[in-house]
């Protein structure tokens, strides 16, 4: 007897919205910090960040630590996060309606 309080179906799918809340938000960070990287290894400096940072010399893990764990950057991480959160929520409604209404369609027109 199976005790478990979701089948495998709504684990599947629970697991498919994970992975389209988490890996957009996480592909955007990680091209935006790619193109400061490229400049870190080829100055050897960080770059300048507004209003009152001028550029220094880091290293690539420096560089790293400021843009994933810096107070500005976590800020921007998690408005990005959230802001997709909510575009992904929708898009999954849109689409479970939609999915639904075919659904309805097709019993009837039997």
């Amino acid at each position: 007897m199976d005790h478990s309080l979701l089948s495998r179906k709504q684990l599947k799918w629970i697991g498919w919205f994970c992975l389209s809340a988490v890996i957009p938000p996480l592909l955007v960070v990680g091209v935006t910090i790619a193109g400061g990287i490229v400049d870190v290894v080829a100055t050897g400096q960080c770059p300048a960040a507004p209003p009152d940072i001028t550029p220094y010399s880091c290293s690539v893990g420096d560089y790293l630590a400021r843009m994933l764990f810096g107070f500005w950057a976590l800020m921007g991480i998690m408005i990005l996060g959230i802001g997709w959160l909510i575009v992904d929520i929708g898009l999954w409604l849109v689409g479970w309606g939609g999915w639904t209404v075919l659904k309805r369609l097709r019993y009837r027109n039997r």
